[in-house]
């Protein structure tokens, strides 16, 4: 109570003049229209002003829940695409009775760790066994194909980027079904490497690079990059492919993880198949 007398006695004179400026503005705005017109309108400009700041920032602050809900519908509508499904005939001659069977669905997902700078580099992303993710599958962005999931946990993956030493994927050259071997072997992460494609194919630059149907990874003709350049193999006849990958390593945020319905069937058969290969030798 000592110190709140002390402030009263020393601000009293400061307190005094702030009554008497309120009590003016308050009586100037009962009794003259114009003053109270002026006053309630520079009052709603700074409200106004306010509100607008508030929303603006309230906007910046929901901006991560509405990019996810976009990468969740996003997600739906590429696993609704035709490509992505394969026709049952109900019947053996008849294509009337035709529906439509998923084969593709594809989960978001954000990045929340990447390397680009050394020889065997990862991408970690926020999902995992929980929401439905396994080893094996593939890994996109809105711009293309970028890895494979590798290791799971219940709420994270570790996918192998496609900068990754030990990396290879099949993949073709757009318009055409040749295909060849994709790695990388440079340490620039905006250069990857298409090998083994015949000498005969005509190519250019800026033709590009697909994924094939030939994997149980990632669905038939999604982009990986475009052609760059080239060298020739003198010593087996096939030109190595310089790609520059349509989507950047550095600027990596959400991805999607690709789900092959059908991968487990087709792995199995094609074990077993290896299998019956080594039992003849």
């Amino acid at each position: 109570m000592q110190n709140f007398g002390d402030f009263l006695r020393k601000y009293s004179r400061l307190i005094l003049l702030v009554f008497l400026l309120g009590v003016s503005f308050v009586l100037i705005y009962l009794n003259n229209n114009y003053q109270r017109v002026v006053m309630f309108g520079a009052a709603n400009r700074v409200a106004g002003s306010v509100n607008e700041k508030y929303s603006e920032i309230d906007a910046y602050f929901d901006l991560r829940e509405q990019n996810d809900m976009l990468a969740r519908e996003n997600a739906g509508l590429r696993s609704r695409l035709l490509q992505d499904q394969y026709r049952v005939f109900s019947g053996k001659q008849t294509v009337k009775d035709t529906q439509y069977k998923q084969v593709y669905f594809y989960i978001p997902a954000r990045v929340i760790n990447n390397s680009i700078d050394k020889a065997n580099n990862y991408i970690t992303i926020d999902v995992g066994t929980r929401q439905g993710v396994r080893s094996g599958m593939g890994l996109i962005s809105p711009s293309g194909a970028v890895g494979v999931v590798k290791t799971v946990s219940e709420d994270y993956a570790v996918c192998m980027s496609l900068l990754h030493r030990k990396m290879a994927l099949k993949a073709r050259i757009k318009g055409t079904r040749e295909f060849g071997s994709l790695s990388w072997q440079s340490t620039r992460p905006d250069e990857l490497m298409l090998g083994f494609i015949a000498s005969h194919i005509k190519i250019k630059e800026g033709d590009t690079v697909e994924t094939t149907s030939f994997s149980s990874i990632f669905p038939e003709g999604i982009p990986i990059g475009t052609i760059k350049g080239y060298e020739t193999d003198a010593d087996e006849g096939y030109l190595n492919l310089k790609i520059k990958p349509l989507q950047s390593f550095t600027s990596l945020s959400q991805v999607y993880v690709v789900d092959y319905t059908g991968r487990a069937e087709q792995d199995s058969l094609e074990t077993m198949a290896r299998q019956g290969d080594k039992d003849d030798e």
